[in-house]
């Protein structure tokens, strides 16, 4: 698969939580796992029900499975540290140092992250699933953005057209600059697109897959929390 730009990603262990079947709540104080490796730093999320989805799409989702999920997308200096690589270098729309995000990045580069960095740490990680990311990404709200329905206050929390592409500033910027959601998590709106484990298929479009959160190019539209776009 072809490098897509300004994709990142966002990975968790797969460790489960103990409880089952609950609504969601505010996960325990985040815990730092593998920084011995990368430094990065994991939130519990539990288990529970939530409204995937917005409008007549909306239905009714269960996460059954605790598991953790970083805080905010990968960086270059996480990147680094275990691939040894740097698939951002010369890019276009590019800005370097250890705090910004690693993209240029393919759905199978995610993958082989994960890999190495499960073998590294002895532990096991993946990308999150697509229903994982909304109920982390929701926090336990039921609106088209993380604060509300309206837009006014996207720029608090997300780095998107507004903020970033119109303000001279075209670029992916550092991560956890911005306010987090109501779970702790950073940047999963706005800034960059996030790679989903999930493979969409269909008569017409084979082997798509699914990205989450928009990117600093976008409006504001293309960051509510439903919306999923498909490479």
């Amino acid at each position: 698969m072809l490098n897509v730009p300004f994709v990142s990603l966002a990975i968790g262990p797969g460790l489960a939580a103990t409880a089952s079947g609950q609504t969601p709540r505010a996960p325990a104080k985040a815990t730092t796992w593998d920084k011995k490796q990368t430094g990065t730093q994991f939130i519990e999320v539990k288990p529970g029900t939530f409204i995937m989805g917005e409008g007549k799409d909306a239905q009714k989702a269960e996460i059954k499975t605790g598991f953790y999920l970083a805080s905010a997308v990968v960086t270059q200096k996480q990147w680094k540290t275990i691939m040894k690589t740097e698939p951002w270098k010369g890019k276009v729309m590019i800005k370097e140092g250890d705090d910004f995000p690693a993209t240029w990045v393919s759905w199978d580069d995610a993958n082989a992250f994960c890999k190495k960095l499960s073998e590294s740490a002895k532990r096991s990680f993946r990308l999150p699933t697509e229903t994982e990311w909304e109920f982390a990404c929701r926090a336990g709200t039921r609106t088209r953005y993380l604060f509300g329905d309206q837009a006014d206050k996207l720029g608090d929390y997300a780095w998107y057209y507004d903020n970033a592409t119109n303000a001279k500033e075209s670029w992916p910027h550092q991560v956890a600059r911005k306010k987090p959601n109501p779970w702790g998590f950073y940047d999963m709106q706005g800034n960059t697109w996030e790679w989903c484990s999930d493979v969409f298929q269909s008569k017409l479009l084979m082997n798509q897959r699914v990205t989450r959160g928009g990117a600093f190019f976008g409006n504001a539209d293309s960051c509510r929390v439903a919306l999923s776009f498909l490479c």
